[in-house]
């Protein structure tokens, strides 16, 4: 299974027309995802980083799927739990 660049996932993200009363879905892993509904995109526990290793913690399974600096502004970002990664 290949992975998407960047710039290709952030370009799908926004070029995805979601039907009235539907939404999309993309996985960011480490539990974090991009919901998408009409025009509204919703980070949630989005870890685009490598931070938690580089201070001891967990590394990464898999480079993160989108470059922190390419993120669009976003409606929301939300955070439901207390992690170093999140």
């Amino acid at each position: 299974m290949s992975m998407p660049s960047s710039a290709d996932l952030i370009g799908q993200i926004d070029r995805l027309a979601v039907p009235p009363g539907q939404l999309a879905l993309w996985a960011l892993g480490q539990a974090g995802f991009v919901i998408k509904g009409g025009d509204m995109i919703v980070y949630i526990d989005p870890y685009l980083s490598g931070e938690v290793a580089r201070d001891g913690g967990h590394g990464r399974r898999f480079p993160a799927p989108i470059d922190p600096a390419a993120v669009r502004p976003a409606q929301a970002v939300l955070a439901t739990h207390e992690h170093m990664d999140h």
